[in-house]
């Protein structure tokens, strides 16, 4: 079994336990560190599962959400289909409360997500359909291609460009990124994190990868196409906290 580290910094900032997370968790939404929510909840946030699939409403009393990458590809008209929900999420972010999101939930999260089962095998009940979805990022998600390289989990480091998570410049997270959407962005979000990683790409042959994420904007503290490991870094704890008490 994974052994939790204890996180040995206690918040004399942030009042955690006025903090209550609503954490979406079903068999569509369920990729994630599972160490960041360990953490949240030793330092006395309380943690409200929901499944985006089954529940029309948001649990009462949260003031923050966190959404675990999700196989949107699999579940896509479903999620489409609980317009309930959606609109819960989109009010809630427009509230001002945070919301952050990884992986698959970045796609979630877009106005719409556009399928093309011609090139993903997964992709059976969606026949190419483009589908609405929360709409607070403003943004398409497009699925990519099936193979199995597109799909792989590549380790990245996620090096902080501003203070604005509770962070300092140059700061390091590390996680892992799935390749499986192309997120098409306006320009209405800021980017709060630079990515790199060095993976092989064909053969014997290495490619060094840059990009630009941590999508950020006034109704989400923070989108980043990498599961994220947040560590024992108490200053993105507590910026999450701050904006939602």
């Amino acid at each position: 079994a994974l052994t939790i580290p204890a996180l040995s910094i206690v918040s004399h900032r942030v009042d955690f336990k006025r903090l209550v997370i609503g954490v979406a968790d079903d068999v569509a939404f369920h990729v994630t560190i599972q160490d960041n929510l360990e953490r949240l909840k030793n330092l006395g946030a309380r943690i409200i599962s929901f499944s985006p699939l089954a529940d029309h409403k948001l649990p009462e009393g949260i003031n923050a959400l966190y959404l675990p990458g999700c196989s949107l590809h699999l579940y896509a008209l479903e999620i489409y289909e609980n317009f309930g929900l959606l609109a819960e999420i989109r009010k809630f972010a427009e509230a001002g409360y945070p919301v952050y999101a990884e992986g698959g939930a970045l796609a979630y999260l877009c106005y719409n997500a556009i399928l093309y089962p011609e090139v993903d095998k997964f992709i059976s009940n969606a026949s190419g359909k483009i589908v609405e979805l929360v709409g607070i990022l403003p943004a398409s998600a497009k699925a990519l291609g099936s193979n199995l390289q597109t799909y792989s989990y590549l380790p990245f480091e996620a090096i902080v460009r501003d203070s604005a998570l509770g962070l300092s410049p140059g700061d390091i997270l590390r996680g892992v990124r799935e390749m499986r959407w192309e997120i098409g962005l306006e320009d209405l979000v800021e980017f709060r994190l630079s990515l790199e990683a060095t993976t092989r790409m064909q053969g014997e042959k290495f490619s060094n990868i840059k990009l630009s994420d941590g999508f950020s904007s006034s109704d989400l503290f923070l989108g980043s196409s990498v599961h994220l490991h947040w560590g024992g870094n108490l200053g993105l704890y507590e910026t999450f906290a701050e904006k939602a008490l």
